[in-house]
Parts: structure tokens; C-alpha cells; sequence
């Protein structure tokens, strides 16, 4: 037996042998199982890695299942109602900023 040991690689989709002298740092045994491959890590790494879980909306309190951690309203028109009176409220401490500055100034 001599020194020399033909290791023969294996395809990272289907497991069929790969000659390694022919392919060189070949990975995949075609292209279509490199394809697949890859199009399978994409899905899995999207996959969703958290669950639904029932809360209550932040505007009006009604209970919703929320298919995201950050979810926080049961509607767009809930979002949009929490925009307008933040917006004010916002709007309100700056405008009472302004007048502190104003009334330095002077």
C-alpha cells in the first residue's frame, strides 16, 4: 500500500462523492445542487425565530397577536393616531423650549 491516500469529498447537498483531483475545492457535485444549497440556507436563515404572543394595543388596549417582538398597535390606524399625539406632544415641549429661549434672549 503506498503513502498516498485518495480522500474522496462529499457534496454539501446530496453527499455524492466528488473526485478531488478533477474538481479541485469543488464543495458541490453540479451546479443545480449548489443552487439548492444555498436557496435552503437562504430560507432557513429567514425563517422567523420567534412566536406569536397575544398584547394589548398601545393606543386603544384591545388584544392582538402580535407576529413581531417590536409590534406594538393592533392597526395602521392605531400607528397612525400615536403619531399624531406624539407629534403634539413633541411639538408642545418645543414650542415651550422656544419661548424659554426667547424670554432668556431678552
Amino acid at each position: 500500500m503506498s503513502g498516498n491516500v485518495r480522500r474522496v469529498k462529499r457534496c454539501k447537498q446530496c453527499g455524492k462523492g466528488l473526485d478531488s483531483l478533477a474538481y479541485g475545492s469543488a464543495t458541490f457535485c453540479s451546479i443545480a445542487c449548489g443552487r439548492r444549497y444555498k436557496r435552503q440556507a437562504r430560507t432557513s436563515h429567514n425563517a422567523p425565530k420567534y412566536k406569536d404572543e397575544d398584547r394589548a394595543c398601545g393606543t386603544c388596549g384591545k388584544v392582538f397577536t402580535a407576529s413581531h417582538p417590536r409590534k406594538m398597535y393592533c392597526s395602521d390606524e392605531c400607528v397612525e393616531k400615536s403619531r399624531k399625539r406624539r407629534g403634539r406632544v413633541y411639538q408642545s415641549k418645543f414650542r415651550a423650549m422656544k419661548a424659554e429661549q426667547k424670554e432668556a434672549r431678552s
